[in-house]
């Protein structure tokens, strides 16, 4: 131990220092742990005795106390307390009666006490008679000298050894592991990356034959690995860094990094040979001199909203060396250091001169094609407004005559047909039934011209409650028979009310007039969402309809039933497919011939830009 010299500066290293005071700290700790235990037990021990004591004069000493003072022999009385007073701890013994002491010996100086008083009791002629008390006090200060005694060694013998094993350990600590990790320090801290000739890190430590490898070791091989990996991986970062770079000067895309200030740092050459310069003209140069003064305001721009926080897409046109404009995409990305400052940009630039030709071209025939679509556009507007015209005019051409035919029928229908044969009232029925149909022929036409003109309003429309007033509207026209019409709640919708009202009437009574043969016909009014989109549906369990003409649903005047009880003018359907339509949504059926049949609809373009069904109900 003698030879080993460490320095001041290796004995005051923090590791040492630290390990050195947890483990003074950690042994003081135990032992005023094991210390306070000890004690404890001691002076539990001392406080049994004394009660043991107190107990024994009350067993032996008391009767012959009681014998003298009944004899009162004072002097004997005397000498019995003089003895248990030699007993140790006690510190005063007294006989009293009254306020009359008969006798007593010691004198009681301590605070720290345990005192007792026992009865004299003496038994004449039957008797039991109390003569006196005896009382005793035993002090507790020959008890906490012992443990202060006691303390004071163990503690002092305990640092003393406390002491020793911490400088042995600082000694056996640097010769161990401070001086090696000393070392270890000095080397990499002089190892260089490049330098493939050093030698290799080893350990001043005595060789033994019985000497088996530990931690050191094993940290001396890793660090020895870690140099031949540092060495491997810079090499390697040397030869992909000249792929790089030959892959950046053969590339076709342009590359061309500038400093915070617009200055060119690098350019490879296909980015020169883009703007007709060579790469020596641009390093060095300003940004802006390959720019004309527009484009050099919006460089500025750019160069003073960059923090080099994100990247940038954007296009930009330059000005070749021969004086001609070139367009090209720019992705930019800023260039950092590890800390984060921001020291330019880097960028990839292709060359979108053809493409943006050809966009300028597009755009000038889209804008002619524009220009045709809207003068289509005001063509249709002006045949729709002659389309109206014409349908009120037609409407009010047929509605004089309808109304003389109806008025007349009326007439006769009062008058003569009970007169007529059945053949006769079948033909006058059929009459009747043509007059009213011709009525609501004319009534639909009107409603879908207006449908075509009406201002559209839109706000949020609690579906299921007009569903239910509608419901009820249609079901008193089929008075004795048993039309059950479920509503889901909760519907809503962002919607025109006065035509989804007209939609929701039309789909409902082609529901009831469909279902009304049944002996229970049950209409169903609900919502599914599919892929996020409202697909409202009237589902009832009527007559249904062939698949095949389902193409024909909602063409004007398409009738699929020959069927008298469900004629109609066959303009339901397409008024409800041109409400649908001036919602931007789409509206489809389905439906098993004798089955019944579902008819969905939905309010909402549909976010794929084209048709997305849901799936068959």
């Amino acid at each position: 131990m003698n030879r080993v010299n460490p320095d001041k500066a290796e004995m005051q290293s923090s590791i040492a220092k630290r390990f050195i005071v947890y483990v003074v700290v950690f042994s003081s700790i135990i032992t005023l742990v094991i210390t306070a235990i000890q004690l404890y037990l001691d002076y539990a021990r001392d406080l049994k005795g004394i009660n043991n004591r107190l107990d024994q004069v009350r067993r032996v000493h008391v009767d012959a106390l009681t014998n003298s003072l009944w004899a009162a022999d004072t002097e004997t009385l005397r000498i019995q307390l003089e003895g248990i007073l030699r007993m140790p701890d006690m510190e005063f013994l007294e006989v009293s009666e009254g306020e009359h002491i008969w006798g007593s010996a010691g004198q009681q100086v301590s605070t720290n006490i345990i005192a007792q008083q026992y009865p004299l009791l003496y038994e004449s002629r039957g008797t039991l008679r109390t003569l006196g008390e005896l009382q005793v006090v035993a002090t507790l200060d020959g008890v906490y000298d012992r443990l202060f005694s006691k303390t004071v060694a163990i503690l002092i013998s305990n640092a003393i050894k406390t002491s020793l094993v911490a400088g042995f350990i600082i000694v056996m600590f640097y010769r161990f592991f401070t001086r090696h990790l000393k070392k270890i320090a000095e080397y990499v801290k002089a190892h260089k990356v490049d330098d493939a000739m050093a030698d290799l890190l080893v350990l001043d430590r005595r060789e033994n034959l019985r000497y088996q490898r530990d931690e050191l070791d094993v940290l001396v091989d890793s660090f020895n690995q870690m140099r031949d990996n540092i060495e491997h991986s810079y090499q390697s970062i040397k030869e992909k860094e000249r792929k790089y770079r030959q892959l950046v000067e053969l590339v076709q895309e342009g590359i061309w990094q500038i400093d915070k200030l617009g200055i060119t740092t690098y350019v490879n050459p296909s980015m020169a040979n883009m703007l007709g310069y060579t790469v020596e003209d641009m390093v060095g140069a300003s940004l802006f001199k390959f720019m004309d003064e527009q484009g050099g305001r919006l460089a500025a721009k750019y160069l003073q909203l960059r923090d080099g926080s994100f990247n940038r897409q954007h296009d930009f046109k330059f000005i070749r060396k021969d004086g001609e404009p070139i367009f090209t995409t720019l992705s930019t990305t800023p260039v950092t250091t590890a800390d984060g400052d921001y020291l330019g940009e880097i960028a990839g630039v292709v060359d979108i001169t053809q493409s943006k030709l050809a966009e300028d071209a597009l755009h000038y025939h889209r804008m002619k094609l524009e220009e045709l679509v809207t003068n289509r556009t005001k063509a249709l507007e002006l045949s729709n407004r002659e389309l109206e015209s014409f349908s009120y005019s037609v409407a009010h051409d047929l509605r004089t005559p309808l109304r003389s035919i109806v008025s007349f029928s009326q007439i006769l229908e009062a008058d003569v047909f009970h007169k007529l044969n059945s053949e006769e009232q079948d033909a006058f029925k059929r009459i009747i039934r043509a007059g009213k149909n011709m009525s609501g022929l004319i009534d639909d036409i009107l409603e879908l011209s207006r449908i075509s003109r009406t201002a559209m309003g839109s706000k949020l429309v609690d579906v299921s409650e007009m569903a239910r007033e509608v419901a009820e509207e249609v079901k008193n026209q089929y008075t004795g028979r048993e039309m059950n019409i479920n509503v889901a709640a909760g519907l809503v919708v962002e919607a025109d009310p006065v035509l989804l009202r007209v939609l929701l009437q039309n789909l409902v009574e082609n529901a009831c007039k469909f279902s009304s043969n049944n002996d229970r016909a049950t209409i169903e009014v609900g919502q599914k969402i599919v892929t996020g989109r409202h697909w409202f549906y009237v589902n009832d369990n009527g007559v249904g309809f062939n698949s095949k003409y389902a193409h024909k649903l909602f063409y004007a005047f398409q009738r699929l039933h020959g069927n008298d009880e469900f004629l109609g003018t066959g303009i339901g359907l397409a008024t409800v497919q041109r409400i649908v339509e001036r919602h931007g949504g789409e509206v489809w059926a389905e439906s098993v011939e004798g089955q019944g049949a579902t008819f969905y609809f939905s309010l909402e373009p549909s976010s794929a830009g084209g048709v997305v069904r849901m799936p068959s109900a």
